[in-house]
């Protein structure tokens, strides 16, 4: 019932779990090491895989770019699975190519956090991805090349993620022909 400070020290003898001092009642425990794990290695255990906050049922409109150009496309029946599908904006048809390329875009997820002190100097913007959803702030997710590795960051990562190099690889790929 009350808050403790405690010193995690080194391995114990024959073991991996480690030494803990409580710094209140200067009394010394044993700590299970698996529960000191996910902290340790918190930049590539910890961190959230997905690139926005919003699945794909629960967006309203969505905006690609890459460089000057800018598409729209609307969710049409997106409440209704079955029905769902997305329509170009100023156009009256399903747009079955946009459906099965945002279906791969928002699958893809991030690797690890990018230190400030790794991250990389000569970032290539490759495409913006900007979801919408009704009452809620838009998100854009900023997808960026450096060399052969790739990069993402947006309003839900708050920071620079790396990125899975195939999967995104054949995502960027198409940008062209999607827009």
């Amino acid at each position: 019932g009350h808050e403790s400070t405690l010193e995690i020290g080194g391995e114990i003898y024959g073991s991996k779990d480690l030494y803990t001092k409580d710094d209140g009642s200067g009394n010394y425990y044993i700590l299970d090491d698996e529960l000191i794990k996910p902290l340790k290695f918190a930049t590539t255990r910890l961190p959230e895989r997905n690139l926005v906050s919003v699945k794909e049922d629960g967006i309203d409109s969505i905006t690609l770019g890459s460089g000057a150009q800018n598409v729209g496309w609307t969710h049409k029946n997106k409440d209704d699975t079955s029905a769902a599908f997305w329509q170009r904006d100023g156009a009256t048809d399903k747009d079955e190519t946009f459906s099965n390329w945002i279906d791969k875009a928002l699958k893809l997820k991030s690797q690890s956090y990018v230190q400030d002190d790794a991250k990389p100097t000569n970032l290539e913007p490759a495409f913006d991805l900007t979801v919408k959803v009704a009452g809620k702030p838009s998100e854009t997710l900023h997808v960026q090349k450096s060399g052969d590795d790739w990069y993402a960051e947006s309003e839900f990562t708050r920071g620079l993620v790396k990125l899975t190099k195939g999967p995104v690889s054949d995502v960027a790929g198409d940008v062209q022909d999607i827009l």
